[in-house]
């Protein structure tokens, strides 16, 4: 597969990317044995069914708002007889990195003709139509900038709860990073921002909400516009997630030992002495045992930690402290159910979400460089609590940067600035290598000849007896004069170095600005 080098920069693809189709093809077939592979097939079919009617209900609230969608097939099919591929991400504004996430999702599916899937992880807390710009640093000239960040929702709170901004809110937003992009960078940029601005906007008065918005905008640029896509908190309403939940539910102490001793071998393993990495020891408390679920209540618009309590026939689940749920072993499966339909769901978090998503659904997953280093320990997990090979994971991740030019521009100069010492006391190390100038090249040449005859009229003085304190002399003199041409020569490089300042070097090196703001 061949991507666009000139834009995207230290392009990571692990394994490598040619290799995943036959990944693809692979995966799942470690998950055979019953009842898993049985609750596998019935969840996939599921998966993909639910999938196409919430694209297709995005693709109708994108028309009534008036935003045009690119129209191209989505890669979707047969669960039964096409491998799933999947990927997922928070419903946000993406930057380059995610961006080339879903495009390497894409490509593998289209070749290996397989199901390619999102899921919109709206599940956590956070602003789905947060972003990072850049605006002119007032305090300094218009070539400085730094790092500003705006959004078009309310306050930040569970993804799938968020509203958006007023309309007339919406527009201050939208003047006011326009304005801000049109003096840091340029009115292309900024008419870019206008019209993506205008897309939430309109997607606003259709009472779409921002997850959703941030979606539909992403899919205007043909970013995962072709994969399917469902939220985690509809994937967690399905029979065969519910189905886990319980089964994990009426073993908590046994999951919580299991999870917490992986955790320590990892750790061993990896050599890694901090403990909240890749994920938390489950806490016993006095609510219970911690487990790694979230409790999401949405008529509250809470989430908070499950702990769970087992007594006898007794199983009483809490959520900071206030019981959500008693009942016995034999009444559980229902009451999870009813849990559902009063709008309180569990939720999995940390390394259950991808275990569950592989577990069910998944033939390849995925991940960004974050997803490679805690997915291992999901491998260890599954093998250890389910007795299955979980389906294999690859890796992909690249930037992109606004400031490209001025970011090459800058590392040049730090090198520069970084090989000055030996610029200046080396000189011959790197003639015909292009740092010089040609006339500054031309004076060092006969200055570095110059020394080096010096020193050999000090190694004949020393050879015969004689004092050679004059050429000593003579040898510093000359290499302070090397010093002073090469300082002469790297004078305006150095003080544009030091006109950047540490906020704009930040800017340039920013990898997070939204695929919106780039051409």
């Amino acid at each position: 597969m061949a991507f666009q080098e000139t834009r995207w920069h230290s392009t990571v693809t692990r394994p490598d990317i040619a290799t995943w189709p036959a990944l693809l093809n692979e995966g799942g077939f470690g998950i055979s044995s019953e009842p898993m592979a049985s609750r596998r097939q019935s969840a996939r079919k599921r998966l993909v069914d639910a999938a196409q009617q919430y694209v297709m209900r995005l693709g109708q609230a994108a028309k009534a708002a008036g935003v045009s969608l690119p129209e191209t097939g989505l890669l979707t099919g047969d669960a039964d007889t096409q491998r799933i591929l999947m990927t997922g991400h928070q419903p946000v504004p993406f930057h380059g990195g995610l961006s080339f996430k879903y495009l390497c999702a894409e490509q593998t599916a289209v070749l290996s003709n397989s199901i390619g899937l999102a899921v919109m992880i709206d599940t956590d807390e956070g602003d789905p139509a947060n972003f990072q710009y850049p605006e002119s640093a007032p305090e300094q000239d218009s070539s400085q900038c730094r790092i500003a960040s705006s959004t078009f929702c309310e306050a930040p709170t569970i993804f799938a709860l968020t509203r958006f901004l007023p309309s007339d809110q919406l527009k201050d937003v939208t003047d006011s990073v326009a304005e801000q992009l049109k003096q840091s960078t340029s009115d292309a940029s900024a008419d870019r921002f206008r019209s993506v601005a205008e897309i939430y906007q309109s997607l606003a008065e259709q009472d779409v909400p921002p997850t959703e918005a941030s979606v539909i905008a992403r899919w205007t640029n043909g970013i995962g516009s072709r994969l399917l896509e469902l939220p985690l908190s509809a994937i967690c309403a399905f029979s065969e997630v519910i189905d886990l939940i319980t089964e994990i539910l009426m073993k908590t102490n046994d999951f919580a030992a299991t999870y917490n001793q992986e955790l320590d071998q990892f750790r061993s393993k990896h050599e890694i002495r901090n403990a909240a990495n890749p994920f938390p020891d489950l806490q016993s408390t006095d609510d219970g045992q911690e487990l790694p679920f979230w409790v999401l209540n949405s008529k509250q618009q809470t989430r908070h930690r499950l702990s769970v309590r087992t007594s006898g026939n007794e199983i009483k689940l809490f959520a900071a402290g206030d019981v959500i749920l008693d009942t016995s072993p034999n009444d559980l499966r229902s009451a999870l159910d009813g849990l559902t339909l009063n709008g309180i769901q569990l939720i999995p978090r940390g390394a259950l979400v991808t275990a569950f998503l592989r577990l069910l659904f998944a033939d390849l997953f995925v991940h960004g460089l974050g997803g490679e280093h805690y997915d291992p320990f999901t491998n260890r997990l599954i093998r250890s609590w389910w007795n299955v090979e979980a389906p294999p994971f690859t890796v992909a991740s690249a930037s992109d940067f606004l400031f490209a030019e001025q970011r090459d521009e800058l590392h040049r100069l730090q090198e520069m600035e970084s090989q000055l010492r030996d610029l200046r006391y080396n000189p011959q190390r790197h003639f015909e290598s292009g740092v010089f100038s040609n006339d500054l090249e031309t004076r060092l040449r006969q200055l570095v000849e110059k020394k080096q005859d010096a020193i050999a009229s000090m190694k004949t003085a020393h050879a015969d007896g004689r004092s050679a304190k004059d050429i000593g002399h003579q040898i510093q003199q000359i290499s302070d004069e090397i010093k002073s041409a090469v300082d002469e020569g790297f004078h305006e490089d150095l003080a544009a170095l030091d006109r950047i300042t540490d906020s704009t070097r930040q800017a340039y090196e920013c990898r997070t600005y939204p695929w919106f703001l780039f051409p």
